[in-house]
């Protein structure tokens, strides 16, 4: 659900499962040119009840001003026992402007999930993996300034590259060791079953 370009197809055995994507029409206004989807209205997925065994749906929920009834759809046209993976962003920037609507908390994900006979919820990370993620996007949107008089400050990047490593290794660290609240992730999975 809302495939883009595909990009999980080929981790699927094709002599052992069909794909189908599907993403909205006005995809290609978003840089997506996809031959191999099923257009849809964002709403109504175009195809009959209990068709699938497994559903993907990664960071699209965010992009849905009717996310229940997509998520309703998505119950619709799994199979009884089919599983669904979805993601969401918690820390996100602002993106696929203006169409970015939802930040969801683990309380409001089990209700808009809870049709599903199971529904696990599983955070991306801790605040500090959170915290190094911003320090990156920083780092990397001030290296290469879009205003010239800002190319003065790229040695003093350059110069904090160490810190931008810490920071990434202690992000890692954070993730093997379980560091850091679970209250402030970069976001979320939800694994629920039909």
């Amino acid at each position: 659900m809302g495939c883009g370009q595909s990009p999980y197809k080929y981790l699927l055995d094709a002599g052992q499962t069909k794909y189908f994507g599907i993403d909205i029409v006005d995809a290609d206004k978003f840089d997506y040119s996809n031959s191999d989807i099923t257009p849809f209205n964002g709403e109504d997925i175009p195809f009959e009840e209990n068709k699938f065994d497994g559903v993907i749906c990664t960071e699209v929920l965010e992009h849905v001003q009717k996310y229940q009834k997509l998520i309703d759809e998505m119950y619709r046209v799994m199979k009884k026992g089919g599983t669904a993976i979805v993601t969401i962003p918690w820390s996100a920037r602002y993106h696929y402007i203006p169409y970015d609507f939802f930040r969801y908390t683990p309380s409001s994900l089990k209700t808009m999930f809870s049709r599903f006979s199971e529904v696990k919820i599983k955070n991306r990370g801790t605040d500090l993996a959170n915290i190094a993620n911003k320090l990156i996007v920083l780092w990397f949107r001030n290296l290469l300034p879009s205003q010239a008089w800002k190319w003065i400050f790229v040695p003093v990047w350059v110069a904090l590259l160490p810190v931008l490593g810490v920071a990434v290794l202690i992000a890692h660290l954070s993730l093997v060791f379980n560091w850091g609240s679970d209250d402030d992730p970069l976001g979320y999975t939800i694994i629920v079953k039909k």
